[in-house]
């Protein structure tokens, strides 16, 4: 997510989607807001994943801006997020 500007400091409302599943997953997040400096043009945010004891494939988050207050997005607009299963043994039956 870069190549974000603003001519004050703004706001980003990001939502999520994916295979893997808000609240199992990961601790769910909906219209997050990431604050900018004024002369910053990168944020960050944490996406809190879950730990179980359950054998599954990998899982994805997809992380897209939504909407901005003072700015404009030109570029990327989503980045993707892989869960990687780190419970051992196979998946499948």
């Amino acid at each position: 997510m870069n190549n974000i500007s603003f001519s004050s400091p703004g706001v980003e409302t990001v939502s999520a989607r994916g295979s893997a599943t808000g609240g199992v997953d990961y601790v769910t997040f909906t219209n997050r807001v990431a604050v900018f400096g004024v002369s910053e043009s990168t944020t960050t945010f944490t996406v809190t994943i879950m730990d179980d004891n359950v054998r599954e494939e990998d899982e994805t988050i997809i992380v897209r801006i939504i909407d901005t207050t003072n700015g404009i997005v030109s570029g990327i607009d989503e980045a993707i997020i892989t869960i990687e299963d780190n419970d051992g043994g196979s998946t499948g039956i």
